[in-house]
């Protein structure tokens, strides 16, 4: 389990079924609850985007992408590796 001062976002520890074609909606939740339950609510919200300086915000938007990266099957990394951020990836797979 995470502390507060803990902002890594680790794949390998979670055991989600990888995102295909099929089901999104199932992946969706999954991917939410993991997110918000280790404090990496933000990264929905647009306005966390901002200000993307910092050295805390990028390395949490590239955990961000490399766990969206890791839990979606192959034929779908294309629609990932042409947004910057976690949320523009994020919403490209809706």
């Amino acid at each position: 389990m995470s502390s507060d001062s803990d902002d890594s976002i680790a794949p390998s520890k979670i055991c989600i079924k990888k995102l295909n074609r099929k089901n999104y909606a199932a992946w969706c939740y999954h991917m939410e609850q993991y997110l918000n339950g280790q404090g990496h609510d933000e990264l929905f919200e647009p306005k966390y985007y901002e200000k993307p300086h910092a050295k805390k915000y990028k390395k949490k938007n590239s955990a961000g992408i490399s766990l969206l990266l890791s839990t979606v099957c192959d034929e779908l990394h294309p629609k990932i590796r042409t947004h910057k951020t976690f949320l523009e990836a994020w919403n490209a797979l809706a």
